[in-house]
């Protein structure tokens, strides 16, 4: 039995442009869109700054767009800083059956930086190039049978970069087996920096850009990798996975149908668990009002109510995984600000007060799924339930609903472009699957530094 390296390069090097569906095509597009918004507002971001001041530090300049930023980098520094930015606010796009993977910082970062040093590429050639590298990456990260504490966004999305780059660079199915084997070597990422609160969490993405980069170019230059990256004794699943996985999920239709439209959009900028439930509150919020809440109930799986941190958070990556505080945040201001995830300690009294009255139960209901009953002083009581999270596929959010998030984005990070130019952007990626050259929207990407 062949390990699915070959498979998987086959299909990287094999899959044909005309095969990408119209559906993926706009799919992708969007999240693109969405992709260039969360770069710009996480871009002037604690440890993002830092993270950009080293690269241009340590690297020369190049041909490659540093989004939002009037920089240009090298294709490898270019890469690590639009994956790291755009994965900054957890506001990035998410693949919801497959441990909260979020592909499209590092994958569309990496590619765009790439494009840019080949002098652009067309649209087809991108879109096909990012639509099976995000394929890749969704399949390894539907495959896993039992979670081990991975962050998928890094050590799954690394194989995504990989593809998408090796297409873009023209690697032949031998370099691109090869290339996932290096990326193999280097893939990581852990979940440790959640409880922690780590600053490590929004580098990681940015990691595997950078590394996903580095794999093909060494691959093109004939270096080698593991032909058993993902299946042999050490290989991938039997080591990170401990053999708890189901190859053929990697195989289903592989070659025939992209799973690239999988991928959700958020709504709201925080974990993606939390999503059912900022849905449910808002919606009783808008059934009950918004004042005399004496208290909350937030009904999730019993597993996410034994996960859920009850503490105020301290700091961002808190507060980007603490249902309490969003419900809070969200019922005090019928929306959930960025500014509220960014800094949770200056929200205010109001926010601390809902906060002491949101309690988290274990109830019977599917993963991912939330209920939400609010109790008013006068002995009202409203309820709602959501199953699905909007952004999700079956739910998606609209072009004007992603053009609104871009603009938010982009006040959030202290208006680096102007409303039109937001506007502009927006559109050249919507429109990009039939455009002659990438570079037509990264040129639209320089801001003015801050």
């Amino acid at each position: 039995m062949a390990d699915l390296t070959r498979a998987l390069a086959d299909h990287a090097a094999g899959f044909p442009a005309s095969g990408v569906t119209e559906a993926v095509r706009a799919h992708l597009a969007l999240d693109l869109a969405d992709t260039l918004a969360v770069a710009i507002g996480g871009g002037r971001t604690e440890g993002v700054r830092e993270t950009l001041a080293f690269l241009a530090a340590e690297t020369a300049p190049g041909a490659s767009q540093v989004i939002g930023d009037p920089r240009r980098l090298s294709a490898l520094a270019a890469a690590q800083a639009n994956a790291t930015a755009a994965h900054a606010l957890d506001f990035d796009d998410t693949l919801d059956e497959g441990g909260g993977m979020h592909a499209g910082s590092a994958v569309h970062g990496a590619a765009l930086a790439v494009a840019d040093s080949l002098g652009g590429v067309s649209g087809e050639a991108y879109v096909s190039a990012v639509s099976v590298g995000l394929d890749v990456a969704v399949r390894l990260a539907l495959a896993p049978t039992q979670d081990f504490g991975w962050h998928r966004t890094s050590a799954f999305g690394v194989f995504g970069v990989t593809v998408a780059v090796g297409r873009l660079l023209g690697l032949t199915p031998d370099q691109l087996a090869n290339a996932l084997g290096i990326a193999y070597s280097q893939a990581s990422g852990n979940r440790q920096c959640i409880p922690d609160g780590a600053l490590t969490k929004r580098l990681q993405s940015g990691f595997s850009a950078r590394d996903g980069v580095t794999a093909v170019r060494l691959a093109q230059a004939g270096l080698t990798g593991p032909a058993n990256a993902f299946e042999g004794r050490d290989g991938f699943f039997n080591l990170y996975q401990r053999g708890a996985y189901d190859r053929q999920v990697v195989l289903d239709d592989l070659g025939r149908t992209l799973l690239s439209d999988r991928i959700s959009l958020k709504p709201y900028p925080c974990g993606r668990n939390l999503h059912a439930v900022l849905d449910a509150a808002l919606e009783a919020r808008a059934l009950g009002g918004p004042s005399g809440i004496a208290q909350v109930t937030v009904g999730v799986a019993p597993a996410a109510a034994a996960r859920a941190n009850l503490g105020f958070p301290r700091h961002v990556v808190e507060a980007q995984f603490s249902a309490p505080f969003a419900v809070a945040v969200a019922l005090v201001n019928g929306a959930t600000p960025l500014a509220a995830f960014d800094q949770p300690g200056q929200t205010g009294p109001d926010v601390r007060s809902m906060f002491a009255r949101v309690k988290i139960e274990g109830q019977e209901t599917r993963p991912g799924a939330a209920i939400v009953g609010i109790d008013y002083a006068d002995g009202r009581r409203v309820r709602a339930e959501v199953a699905t999270p909007l952004g999700h596929p079956s739910r998606p959010l609209s072009a004007a609903a992603v053009e609104a998030k871009f603009q938010d984005c982009n006040a959030f990070a202290g208006a680096p472009m102007s409303r039109a130019r937001v506007s502009e952007i927006v559109e050249a990626a919507l429109s990009l699957p039939r455009s002659a050259s990438t570079s037509t929207l990264t040129a639209l990407l320089a801001a003015s530094a801050p």
